[in-house]
């Protein structure tokens, strides 16, 4: 029997990896490539805000993984068809529930009608009197790499922080460089960057969590309370906004000069990393994939100055802060334990990451092209690379190459872009 054509349905979804989807698959069943586990349907994309939609995706994708267990299957009746299903466990999906019904509020986009939740991934409708094709499926463990916005029958997906190196399926085309296999000269330069990024995402949550420690949000739940009144009735706008106010008024009270020096040291050492990778493209030959040591210099700087350094850091923070106190406010507006769990939001350092991520990407695309005018480089050419997929931000900076080295687009395009500048 075919399944219900949902080709103008709009939802925010997680799709699994495609060797479990495979594995899941049945004749007559779902697509491999159409499977997903719906976190929350919106209805038809004539009542969504596409703008909205991807926005409100996107805001989720700074955070971890998904990780959670398949834990046997079900068959849901009471329709037309029968639909026979993997039921899907985890603590992760319920917080990712959480912060999408607060995303697409924050954004006033409405679920068309409230009802239960049970996390599941379709694997077939069937007629009402059929018999199962799924006689038995075991437990086994399932990572989500992206959170995915699905607008009628365009989907985008963006990975979830620290999970670059994971597959992913992302827009509409192929990236020119594949992370999980780079070749020629990109495979020294890629090993180099990842490392740069995962040895940043180490270096400032270790500082991050120093400066935090004893982070006490007493004051801000109770700022919170005395500006609210007696009204404390299921979360709305004004609720988060005044709750996040709170926050940040207690988080901007302390120096997190820690996290300040780390953000400052990881950037300068980014554009070090950055410079090296440009003279690398500048002086080898595109096939050659043997690494790579630092290089004199002369005309383009190497070295961001600590001046500069201290500008990024600043900068870096302050968004980190503002965010933070945003997640931690829309924590502290819908718990039971408002300052428990505000507290473990920010201790996480979510948003400081994806912060520190672009900080990093763009202190190394500011050393590429300080490289570049050292090597006398008058032209670049944006080349996309990503985990098989890349978003239309950065194919269509792909698409308008080639670029002279004072107009071209700068790195990073979005969080946790990988993409490169290179010389023509």
């Amino acid at each position: 029997m075919a399944s219900p054509d949902y080709s103008d349905g709009c939802m925010i979804a997680l799709y699994p990896p495609q060797q479990l989807a495979e594995d899941l698959a049945v004749p007559d069943g779902l697509d491999s490539a159409d499977m997903h586990v719906t976190v929350a349907y919106l209805g038809d994309t004539a009542d969504v805000d596409r703008d909205k939609l991807l926005a409100a995706a996107q805001a989720l994708a700074a955070r971890k993984p998904a990780e959670a267990v398949i834990s046997g299957h079900a068959r849901f009746t009471g329709g037309k068809q029968d639909v026979i299903v993997a039921l899907v466990d985890s603590p992760d999906l319920e917080d990712l529930r959480g912060d999408v019904l607060a995303a697409l509020d924050e954004r006033d986009v409405a679920l068309p009608r409230e009802h239960g939740y049970t996390p599941h991934l379709t694997i077939t409708y069937i007629d009402r009197d059929a018999p199962s094709p799924v006689e038995r499926l075991d437990s086994r463990p399932v990572a989500f790499s992206a959170v995915s916005a699905v607008y009628g029958t365009e989907r985008t997906n963006f990975p979830f922080l620290a999970a670059e190196t994971a597959p992913a399926r992302t827009a509409t085309e192929n990236a020119t460089i594949r992370l999980g296999n780079p070749q020629g000269v990109w495979r020294p330069i890629y090993t180099r960057r990842q490392a740069l990024h995962a040895t940043a995402d180490h270096t400032i949550l270790t500082a991050w969590e120093k400066d935090a420690a004893g982070l006490d949000l007493a004051d801000a739940v109770a700022a919170w309370h005395q500006a609210i009144g007696e009204n404390r009735q299921p979360a709305d706008q004004h609720r988060r906004d005044t709750a996040a106010a709170a926050v940040l008024a207690v988080l901007t009270a302390r120096s997190w000069k820690r996290t300040r020096d780390a953000l400052a040291a990881t950037a300068q050492h980014a554009h070090r990393a950055g410079w090296d990778a440009g003279h690398h493209l500048t002086t080898h030959h595109r096939d050659d994939d043997t690494s790579y040591a630092t290089s004199a210099y002369s005309v383009g700087a190497r070295d961001m100055s600590d001046h500069n350094a201290a500008g990024t850091a600043t900068a870096a923070l302050t968004a980190a802060l503002a965010a933070t106190a945003r997640r931690a406010g829309r924590t502290m507006a819908t718990s039971s334990s408002p300052q428990t769990d505000s507290e473990d939001t920010v201790d996480a350092g979510d948003d400081l990451l994806l912060s520190a991520d672009v900080t990093v990407s763009a202190a190394y695309g500011a050393g590429l092209l300080a490289a570049y005018l050292n090597a006398g480089v008058s032209a670049v050419e944006w080349i996309t690379a990503g985990d098989e997929r890349v978003c239309d931000a950065c194919l269509a900076n792909e698409a308008g190459n080639p670029y002279s080295l004072y107009g071209a687009p700068r790195l990073p395009a979005h969080p946790r872009c990988r993409c490169v500048l290179a010389p023509v």
